[in-house]
C-alpha cells in the first residue's frame, strides 16, 4: 500500500502567482536582455493584470434623426469616431509609446463595445439570421507600412481619389466610412499628444524631455507621414 502524500492541484489562481514569481525569478528569451525600463514596464503590467477591473464602455450612441439616414457601415465609422473622442486616454509610467487598455490605477479597462449605431429595426433583422454587432468583430492588423509611409492624411487623399472611380453606392459609402474613422484615429492621437504635454508639465526634467518628444511626435504621426 502506498502511504505517500498525495500531490495537490494549484488552483489556476495559485499557478498564476507561481509562474509570474517564476518569470521574475528567472526571466526567459528577449525578457532576459531588455533594458531596466522595459523589465519595469513589463513588471507592472504583469501586476496589473491580476488586480480586478471594470469595464469602461459608456461611448453612447450615435443614432440621431440625422445619422439614422446614413447607411450602417457609415454609423459604424461614426462610432469608432466617437469613442476615439470620449474613451479615457492613460499614460503608463516610464512607457515611451503611449497607449493602453488598462488603467491600472484607476481600476478600469476599455471593452471593445462601441456606441450604439444599430437601430431596433435592424438589429432585429441582423438576429433572424443568427447575426449581430459583434459578428464581424474579430483580430486586425492594420498596415503599419502603409500607415507610416502615407499617414492619415495621405490614405484619405486616395480615398478621396478612389470616391471619384466608384461604380457603387456601397463602394462610395465604404469610402466614406473609412475616412471618417480614419478622422477618429487622428483625433484619438492629438488627445494622447494633449495629455503627454500635460504630464510633462508635473515631470522631472528627464521624463519632461521625453514626453514633450512623445507629443511632437504624436502630433505629426499618424496624420502627416
Amino acid at each position: 500500500m502506498n502511504h505517500s502524500k498525495p500531490t495537490l492541484i494549484p488552483t489556476p489562481e495559485e499557478y498564476a502567482v507561481q509562474l509570474l514569481q517564476d518569470i521574475r525569478e528567472k526571466p526567459q528569451g528577449p525578457l532576459a536582455q531588455s533594458s531596466e525600463r522595459v523589465q519595469k514596464l513589463i513588471e507592472d503590467i504583469r501586476s496589473s493584470m491580476q488586480v480586478p477591473k471594470k469595464p469602461w464602455d459608456d461611448a453612447g450612441t450615435v443614432i440621431s434623426e440625422e445619422t439614422v439616414k446614413e447607411p450602417l457601415i457609415v454609423r459604424k465609422a461614426l462610432a469608432i469616431k466617437q469613442k476615439l473622442n470620449m474613451v479615457p486616454v492613460h499614460l503608463w509610467e516610464d512607457q515611451l509609446v503611449p497607449g493602453s487598455v488598462a488603467f491600472y490605477k484607476e481600476g478600469l479597462f476599455i471593452s471593445s463595445n462601441l456606441p450604439r449605431y444599430a437601430t431596433d429595426i435592424e438589429v432585429a433583422a441582423a438576429a433572424r439570421h443568427g447575426l449581430n454587432v459583434w459578428s464581424i468583430v474579430g483580430h486586425i492588423v492594420p498596415h503599419y507600412p502603409k500607415l507610416l509611409s502615407l499617414g492619415v492624411m495621405g490614405i484619405q487623399r486616395q480615398i478621396a481619389e478612389r470616391l471619384q472611380t466608384c461604380e457603387t453606392q456601397d463602394q462610395r459609402d465604404f469610402c466614406r466610412a473609412a475616412h471618417i474613422a480614419l478622422e477618429g484615429l487622428a483625433d484619438f492621437a492629438l488627445r494622447y499628444a494633449k495629455a503627454c504635454r500635460q504630464e510633462a508639465e508635473l515631470a522631472t526634467d528627464e521624463r519632461r524631455l521625453e514626453l514633450i518628444r512623445m507629443a511632437e511626435d504624436l502630433e505629426y504621426a499618424p496624420l502627416n507621414a
